[in-house]
């Protein structure tokens, strides 16, 4: 009877494990995710909105819809000394990853011989709603113990429901 019963516990302690996938899985996952997006776009046209009202040298935003459901927002916002650009990329109407460039220019916008003079890349993969791993522009990878890991989770995903808001805003205008 001991010996049924181990045997029980076994298998079911096999399927949980089975059913937990680690880190490197799920990057993998949102790689692949990340890909059939980046392949979906190709044949859609984005809905853009207009967001100069937020930078002095305007702004976009540009949504992606498959199926009725947004799959990419990608926002620009251009300055007199930079620009950003943020790109959200969602699943089952969850974002799982996030892909921000910030450049500075060598100088104003329209003086003669501009040019980039530094560029910042920030990578943020998400999974059930929480963020498992930062990227800095550096890429290294960010302690999730950190209380900057921490914050920038919360900014990131505060930023990306401005985003969405906008979205829901407009198609109730």
């Amino acid at each position: 009877m001991k010996y049924y019963i181990f045997t029980i516990i076994f298998i079911f302690s096999l399927f949980s494990l089975k059913s937990q996938t680690t880190e490197e899985e799920q990057i993998k996952q949102i790689r692949e995710w990340y890909a059939q997006i980046n392949e979906k776009i190709k044949n859609l046209v984005p809905i853009k909105y207009d967001m100069s009202y937020q930078t002095t040298e305007g702004g976009t935003l540009s949504v992606y819809y498959y199926d009725s459901e947004i799959i990419l927002l990608e926002a620009e916002f251009y300055g007199e000394t930079g620009n950003y650009k943020s790109y959200h990329y969602f699943k089952d109407s969850n974002v799982f990853f996030i892909f921000t460039v910030k450049q500075l220019y060598s100088a104003q916008i329209n003086a003669p011989n501009n040019s980039v003079a530094t560029n910042e890349e920030n990578r943020y993969y998400f999974w059930d709603k929480k963020m498992i791993r930062w990227l800095d522009p550096q890429k290294n990878k960010v302690s999730k113990d950190s209380e900057a890991f921490k914050k920038e989770e919360i900014k990131i995903l505060e930023y990306t429901q401005q985003l969405e808001n906008i979205t829901i805003q407009n198609n109730y205008d």
